[in-house]
């Protein structure tokens, strides 16, 4: 499965653990484009963004600011390569 977010505005997003906006494990495409994702907390890592293994996280022409991870990585943005038992695929910011 495929999740497209195109000219979406994600604002004052909060997650307990693992991002804020998104968190996308195993095998699909995320695809984030024309958006706006600010100010976005998670209390682990990936603020804004958590992607653990997926083909492909691609982002393109969106902005980001003041987002905050409280314990692990990626304030704004965290990728894992295996760990969801996905391939491991690409990242991509245009």
């Amino acid at each position: 499965m495929a999740v497209h977010n195109t000219g979406c505005g994600f604002a004052q997003n909060c997650a307990f653990a693992k991002g804020g906006a998104s968190y996308a494990i195993g095998s699909s495409d995320v695809i984030i484009s024309d958006s706006t994702i600010s100010p976005i907390h998670a209390g682990g890592s990936g603020g804004a963004i958590y992607d653990d293994a997926t083909y492909q996280l691609l982002i393109s022409g969106s902005s980001f600011s003041d987002n905050t991870a409280s314990s692990g990585s990626g304030g704004t943005i965290y990728c894992a390569t295996s760990s969801g038992g996905g391939p491991g695929g690409a990242f991509t910011l245009k």
